[in-house]
């Protein structure tokens, strides 16, 4: 059995307890029994990491998470993975970038409201991320992709997937 999630422990705060910036980390324990359970293991890096899905089959596991890696900036986001085999066998800096290009969170997405029939606008993502492993050891993320096109189309988030071997 394995868990995943992600935390601001890490994060810095005033005096009030109010965020002044997040350091999301994910962490992942494993069981082989389901009693006992590894400590919890850091995955990812020094950047923000979030959102993490988890899937396991015939001892090899993925975690896919969006990150800040790839962005000198600190903003923009990435949908990224890491995998292991056996349990509790991550590499802390082991990630490999899923997107071909980072996103930026801020930008807006534009809805009608299902009651007031109003035109509204977002700053939410969407934390609509999973995976799943196939028997043949390929793992299918899916993920939020909010890029858009400014100026070409309207502020958007459309979901994607993908099948990746195992490394």
């Amino acid at each position: 059995m394995y868990i995943t999630w992600a935390d601001d422990r890490n994060g810095a705060y005033d005096a009030s307890g109010s965020s002044t910036k997040t350091n999301g980390d994910v962490f992942v324990v494993s069981s082989r029994n389901g009693i006992s359970r590894t400590p919890a293991h850091k995955i990812g890096t020094a950047a923000d990491e979030v959102f993490p899905a988890i899937a396991a089959y015939n001892a090899h596991v993925v975690v896919t998470f969006y990150t800040r890696a790839y962005d000198w900036n600190g903003i923009n986001l990435d949908y990224a993975y890491s995998n292991a085999s056996g349990i509790g066998e991550f590499e802390h800096e082991n990630i490999t970038r899923i997107t071909t290009q980072s996103e930026n969170p801020q930008r807006q997405f534009v809805g009608v409201g299902a009651i007031s029939g109003q035109v509204l606008q977002g700053l939410f993502i969407g934390d609509y991320t999973a995976v799943a492993m196939g028997s043949d050891q390929k793992f299918h993320p899916s993920w939020t992709d909010f890029r858009s096109r400014p100026g070409v189309t309207r502020p958007n988030q459309d979901a994607y997937t993908q099948s990746i071997s195992m490394r």
